[in-house]
């Protein structure tokens, strides 16, 4: 982009000091350096996955608790576009693919908490969850003015956040084991030995469906986004 300014530097500055972070208030103060140096504003970070959701914003709370209380998720347009792209992409609110009714009402809102342009920078993260690290502005036209020469620097930068902060979430985690009734602990011990859900209802002697609710049951009490990832999380816990 002509005229445009390098963030390179200050990805290579942030991914530095990311590592020297003891806790959270660490990680969020690289974040604001790294976004106010980057010409932007205000960041924000999430990923989802059950029981691991992280995240980590500086959004004003309103702008937050309207977000989720609307599930703003199912129509934020850089939500769908970084879930497709999976790279390094800078957007603003004028651009011609957010034109739309439903798009241009959702930027109405987002505008009155200076969010109009911003550089989203999406990583996949494990068992099918999804991470994204958003550095956004109010001005429609801060996504012009900077760029992005080796976007692999930013795909590392945020995949050192999403590291850093599941490292810190785990530590903080309280050793309490999470409770599963027997038949959801037998359930998951034969899921873990590669059996399908019709072969544990005939193990067990129950029906497909009464199998396939105790899974689920488990799958929710674990916080885990499917049968894979429940096992992985008994296994971590000792229950299995």
């Amino acid at each position: 982009m002509s005229g445009s300014r390098a963030i390179d530097s200050e990805l290579d500055i942030f991914i530095d000091e990311l590592e020297q972070q003891p806790d959270r208030n660490g990680v969020r103060w690289a974040l604001r350096k790294l976004t106010q140096e980057s010409g932007f504003e205000e960041f924000t970070y999430v990923c989802n996955g059950g029981m691991e959701i992280t995240g980590m914003s500086s959004y004003q709370a309103q702008w937050q608790m309207r977000y989720l209380e609307h599930n703003f998720t199912v129509i934020d347009p850089v939500v769908r576009l970084a879930r497709q792209y999976m790279r390094p992409f800078f957007w603003s609110r004028t651009d011609a693919a957010f034109q739309d009714t439903a798009t241009r009402g959702f930027f109405d809102q987002a505008k009155e908490f200076g969010i109009s342009s911003g550089l989203t920078i999406p990583i996949p993260a494990s068992y099918g969850r999804f991470a994204m690290l958003t550095m956004a502005s109010a001005e429609s036209s801060t996504a012009q003015r900077v760029r992005l020469d080796n976007p692999v620097k930013a795909i590392t930068a945020a995949a050192l956040v999403h590291v850093w902060l599941a490292k810190l979430v785990e530590g903080d985690r309280a050793p309490v084991k999470p409770i599963l009734t027997s038949r959801q602990l037998a359930c998951l011990t034969w899921a873990s030995l590669g059996k399908t859900t019709p072969e544990i209802a005939i193990l067990l002697s129950i029906s497909p469906s009464t199998a396939r609710w105790h899974l689920v049951e488990a799958k929710e009490r674990l916080g885990a986004v499917n049968t894979a990832h429940a096992v992985r999380v008994a296994v971590r816990h000792e229950l299995i």
